[in-house]
């Protein structure tokens, strides 16, 4: 499976090269614009007599001066250089560290779902795991799969919080309120059709554990029923990073992937469904179920 994800040396210097012009097109265009807008907001300060004026009104007069359609000309760009430079991490960082420092072996790749709407969810024992969930999805699959973060550890200052916004494209929420709805970026994704990786222990647990799972898988499915859920257990993450360690050791990760579930009514049947598919997994990678018959098939 992982030969089929390597890239030749053309094909690297071909995504670097579009990497860099894409870059000089939006450097080029936020230039452009800011001229359009100096040129207006002159023309109609130089009429009226003064230079001196607000910032809304030079804008206004900058949409009223026939140049809006051009407007969003940089957020475009501004969103190809993002895809671009998610893209580049994954063929740079993410692939070559999952696939050839460690070594990744997936249990049934085909049940992954190919688009959305779909949740992807796992145990979490390392910061690897996300890395490990991406690197599970083609490069334009990448692009609309959110991992769901909290928001108060991941957007702790701004240089870490641009990184998890533009390049692992997360979607933050809190923890511990403050929001009427803290799922709502999450239900807003599902219904573009994306795919989103939560972890239902809701952090960290002890290594080779599971941890009670928390509810808020469940009312998220509760609000795009339609969404498949595919349980995945991930083991050896916990010592390949563990927690306070910084650089991944070179040992294999194994990634099996289950039947996906789908939404229940009855919330406590739903969350033992969930943890009995996680159980099984669980099982299965340690090798103790390797002529067992998955009951949920």
């Amino acid at each position: 499976m992982g030969g089929a994800l390597l890239i030749t040396p053309l094909g690297w210097e071909m995504a670097l090269l579009t990497g860099i012009v894409i870059g000089i097109i939006g450097f080029c265009g936020d230039i452009v614009m800011s001229a359009m807008r100096y040129w207006g907001k002159r023309q109609r300060f130089a009429a009226a007599g003064t230079w001196r004026h607000s910032r809304s009104a030079g804008f206004t007069d900058f949409y009223r001066a026939g140049l809006f359609p051009l407007y969003p000309l940089p957020l475009l760009l501004n969103m190809m250089i993002k895809r671009a430079l998610r893209s580049l991490f994954a063929l740079c960082i993410v692939w070559p560290v999952i696939w050839l420092w460690l070594g990744l072996r997936v249990k049934h790749s085909e049940r992954l779902p190919r688009q959305g709407p779909a949740i992807i969810a796992a145990n979490h024992n390392s910061h690897m795991d996300v890395f490990v969930l991406l690197s599970l999805f083609s490069l334009r699959t990448q692009q609309r799969v959110h991992p769901v973060a909290a928001a108060d550890y991941f957007l702790r200052n701004r240089y870490l919080a641009w990184f998890m916004l533009h390049i692992l494209n997360i979607i933050p929420i809190r923890r511990h309120g403050g929001e009427n709805n803290p799922l709502a970026q999450c239900q807003q994704a599902l219904r573009k059709g994306d795919i989103l990786i939560l972890f239902p222990e809701g952090t960290r647990g002890d290594p080779g554990e599971l941890a009670p799972l928390k509810p808020g898988i469940w009312h998220l499915s509760q609000s795009a029923p339609q969404a498949p859920i595919i349980p995945v257990w991930l083991s050896g993450t916990e010592q390949v990073m563990a927690k306070g360690n910084h650089i991944p050791l070179p040992l294999f990760v194994d990634a099996a992937i289950g039947e996906a579930l789908c939404f229940q009514q009855d919330k406590q049947l739903f969350m033992d469904e969930l943890l009995q598919r996680f159980l099984f997994l669980q099982q299965q990678n340690k090798g103790n179920l390797n002529h067992a018959t998955d009951p949920h098939v």
